[in-house]
């Protein structure tokens, strides 16, 4: 997904942005198909997830293994960087570009494998769909939650938790009934049908007064405001992911977690979810406020989840419980104004 740049519009006017709907990697057919050996690991860090992916060639990849290892124990957080790490003897930097952070290769070969680190935002997090994801880009059917934990290896870094997979397959695409796209949910064996093909529509809404767009990007976040008021900052974005996204109760249950509440059950989470009306249908609204206790740290999030053409939407108010309290008419009035064509 292409990172679209905020224009600086003027306040109050209809802003409208290109949205490309996103889709899974191209696969190859199957009689393009050769082994494949991935590593790869998943880091949630915060708002943000980081991805980090070889894939070559069995014993190509094979040779890597420890540096691999050794550059995913590396990795820290709250540095002068959003992710630092070592570099391992050899590896060589390549240009990022696209949603990639940043890519290596891990000799001077011009053939030789490319390691990639993406970052998305942090409804990215769900680890079970990103493995069958990567599992289906090597021919492999999908696991059950039962079976992730045998699949993958944990990992505790300094301030976070890697989910680190090495596998291998045929390197040709999964059969139609087994392929998953990115970030969507997994129930049992069955799969969901891959996301429509990509398509361009436009996203309009209305910008309320005294949000100024916030500053740089963050992969997919599509738009991002942000709101000071006596020395409070709250923080809007508008992040599209493809497929289901994890779901709407876990997301909601991580959004509990981020202000320092508990995670609720699915039937205890359904009382706590109101609705909002988006483009003229229903969508689920999740206001969730820190405890007391934290006194003058106390976060609130309003957020409100959309699911549409094979991608879901997320419009997140993040900040001081006050400042979040004050602009809940305006968040809501925003959500209420986004059309989709």
């Amino acid at each position: 997904l292409a990172a679209v740049a905020l224009a600086g519009c003027d306040r109050a006017e209809i802003e409208h942005y290109r949205v490309p709907h996103i889709e899974s990697a191209a696969a190859r057919s199957p009689g393009d198909a050769s082994p494949q050996r991935m590593l790869g690991a998943i880091i949630p860090q915060g708002e943000q997830t980081w991805f980090l992916k070889l894939t070559g060639s069995p014993d190509v990849v094979g040779e890597q293994t420890e540096a691999f290892d050794a550059f995913v124990r590396s990795i820290r957080f709250g540095g002068a960087r959003p992710i630092e790490w070592e570099l391992p003897a050899g590896w060589i930097e390549q240009p990022a570009s696209g949603m990639r952070y940043a890519a290596f290769r891990t000799r001077s070969e011009r053939d030789a494998p490319e390691l990639t680190v993406t970052r998305l935002g942090a409804e990215a997090a769900a680890i079970l769909p990103n493995v069958n994801r990567w599992r289906g880009q090597l021919g492999l059917s999908p696991l059950t939650e039962p079976e992730l934990t045998g699949a993958t290896t944990r990992v505790e870094l300094d301030g976070a938790t890697a989910t680190v997979v090495d596998m291998s397959g045929s390197g040709g695409a999964a059969a139609p009934a087994m392929r998953v796209p990115p970030f969507a949910a997994v129930e049992g064996r069955k799969t969901p049908a891959a996301p429509p093909p990509a398509t361009r529509g436009r996203l309009d809404y209305q910008k309320p007064d005294g949000w100024e767009p916030l500053a740089g990007s963050d992969g997919m976040r599509l738009a991002g405001f942000q709101v000071e008021d006596g020395g409070l900052r709250a923080e809007i974005t508008v992040v599209p992911l493809a497929g289901q996204a994890g779901g709407i109760g876990p997301n909601i249950n991580r959004w509990r977690g981020q202000v320092g509440l508990d995670a609720l059950a699915e039937d205890e989470l359904q009382k706590e979810i109101r609705s909002i009306d988006v483009a003229g249908a229903p969508a689920p609204y999740a206001d969730v406020v820190g405890p007391a206790s934290a006194g003058e740290k106390r976060r609130r999030i309003l957020g409100v989840i959309v699911t549409r053409g094979g991608q879901t939407w997320f419009f997140k108010m993040t900040g001081p419980a006050p400042l979040v309290g004050r602009e809940k008419p305006a968040f809501e009035a925003f959500v209420r104004s986004v059309q989709f064509e």
